[in-house]
């Protein structure tokens, strides 16, 4: 399932689009896990339920990412937090 910024209404920090994606995937928004890197995305993410993993790169280093689940600097670390 693919939800894009055109199918929704209202954008993030809003969680409409995640809740979307959730209800198109028919899943608890509970079950569900954001990978974003950004305070916007983090906070619509939060906003739904959801589980946040912060992928931390170059263009977001300096920002406060409170309240994420995980903060991650390489993607490769995801799978392994997926499993848990």
């Amino acid at each position: 399932a693919a939800v894009y910024g055109e199918d929704v209404k209202r954008g993030k920090p809003d969680p409409e689009i995640y809740l979307k994606a959730a209800a198109l995937l028919e899943a608890a928004p509970s079950a569900c896990t954001v990978i974003e890197d950004s305070v916007n995305g983090l906070t619509a993410a939060k906003k739904a339920g959801m589980r946040v993993i912060i992928r931390r790169g170059e263009h977001n280093r300096g920002v406060d990412f409170a309240g994420a689940d995980h903060v991650v600097e390489d993607l490769r670390e995801i799978p392994r937090m997926l499993k848990r």
